[in-house]
């Protein structure tokens, strides 16, 4: 077996057991995997432990300042609800900068400016996907990298002066001082299985909720209403909302023509696919593929093929090419990727049939004028 090979098996082997609630014997891999769990859990604590004895400042910023995270790996839809919650700020007419870590990007260490609100200033390569995709998706809102989020959020108030900072994926960030600190859980697995990591898809023991000012449940759609009981007991007193997340086009690349991302309308999403039913060959780098695979299902005629890759992971031309040879191999007319994949597609690429590209919007259901009335109320604006 090659070193290649081997790392693929070991990195799929590991993923399996980091998503898996079964009980495995002594001797397999699970075992080292807990004992890792144990010293990062010790680590993680003794951290919050010291910013609970203020050993660890704590800094603020001269303006409100709202964190979108979570307490699992990836896939409850954080950059959806960051893209969400500025808008909602925008239309109560707050100056909003979005900081973000810039995870995987160049500019991820010295900090950088991805986006003045005007004109995109980075590179995907230099951003890292999520903030240059944030930036792509709003319009007249700075968005901001850097590994420190207090020092990104003082170049933010230097340059741009917002009223209110929205901190993406800030919940285990505790040097910048925040107003509304929103946790977001996945409705279908709130703890992953319960493990903290490499284990498990914990960041944080279960006791963190109690750092959330509020709980949002995303993914809701089908969950059995004794199901948000039970979460509900857990989270008390804190409010909890409901939301849902939306499967929309956020564009289309037409066969033969350049990959160049840029700006895409977000007002364009459609929930339809195409009418024609293509047979349509997905792929894409994400913390949780199959969770894409599986909404694109509501609104494609007919999947025929997938390609999956790990989350962030850079797209090569080697990587196109094994994506067209697989759809080609697969008989499919039409391909579908995530929003955060196409940044990632190299410049100049072309596709022999048209790409879809899709997003998500969040939908906050039942939910939706309480959650508006309860962001208005906490930051005290008119």
């Amino acid at each position: 077996m090659s070193i290649a090979a081997f790392k693929e098996k070991l990195q799929s082997n590991v993923s399996a057991v980091l998503h898996s609630r079964d009980r495995y014997p002594y001797w397999s891999l699970a075992t080292p995997l807990f004992g890792a769990s144990i010293l990062y859990t010790a680590v993680s604590s003794l951290r919050h432990v010291l910013y609970a004895c203020n050993l660890l400042t704590t800094r603020s910023l001269p303006c409100k300042v709202i964190s979108v995270g979570n307490i699992t790996v990836g896939g409850t839809g954080k950059t959806p609800m960051t893209i969400h919650l500025v808008r909602l700020l925008q239309q109560l007419r707050c100056r909003v900068a979005v900081v973000s870590r810039g995870y995987k990007g160049t500019g991820e260490k010295q900090g950088a400016v991805v986006s003045d609100g005007r004109r995109i200033l980075c590179s995907p390569r230099t951003a890292g996907d999520e903030p240059y995709l944030m930036a792509c998706l709003l319009d007249n809102v700075p968005v901001v990298i850097g590994k420190d989020r207090y020092a990104a959020g003082e170049r933010a108030m230097d340059r741009f002066r917002p009223d209110v900072i929205v901190l993406d994926d800030g919940y285990q960030h505790r040097r910048l001082k925040r107003d509304l600190n929103l946790l977001l859980l996945d409705a279908k697995a709130p703890f992953g299985n319960r493990f903290l990591l490499p284990r498990g898809q914990l960041r944080e023991p279960v006791s963190a909720l109690k750092r959330a000012d509020a709980v949002i449940l995303t993914r809701c759609d089908g969950i059995e209403p004794n199901h948000r009981r039970r979460i509900q007991s857990l989270v008390h007193p804190r409010p909890l909302f409901t939301s849902q997340h939306k499967t929309v086009i956020r564009g289309i690349l037409p066969a033969r023509q350049s990959c160049n991302p840029q700006r895409i309308d977000y007002s364009e999403g459609s929930s339809h696919l195409v009418p024609d039913q293509r047979k349509i060959f997905a792929f894409c780098g994400l913390a949780a593929n199959a969770q894409f695979f599986e909404s694109l299902k509501t609104i494609a005629g007919d999947i025929n093929g997938t390609l999956e890759f790990d989350d962030h992971h850079p797209y090569t031309a080697r990587d196109i090419k094994r994506i067209l040879w697989a759809a080609q191999h697969a008989g499919s007319n039409g391909f579908a990727t995530t929003e955060k994949d196409y940044v990632r597609i190299p410049k100049g690429t072309r596709f022999p049939e048209d790409l879809f590209i899709l997003g998500i919007d969040i939908d906050f259901l039942s939910d939706r004028i309480p959650w508006r009335r309860y962001v208005q109320s906490e930051l005290d604006w008119p």
